[in-house]
């Protein structure tokens, strides 16, 4: 016989495991956002320094 204190139900078990999931994914679309825009910056800084290499050429 299961002790009552301590036997989670199924119920409580998918509960827990969603929010975990929750959690996850929540925390791999704050690192998309946060890749996406240091990938803007840099860009950005490579096109910045083609322009200033450019305008020193001429």
């Amino acid at each position: 016989m299961e002790n009552s204190k301590t036997s989670i139900s199924q119920d409580r078990l998918d509960s827990l495991y969603h929010k975990a999931s929750s959690h996850i994914d929540k925390a791999r679309q704050t690192i998309r956002h946060t890749i996406d825009i240091e990938m803007i910056k840099a860009y950005w800084r490579i096109g910045r320094d083609i322009i200033e290499k450019e305008r020193r050429t001429y």
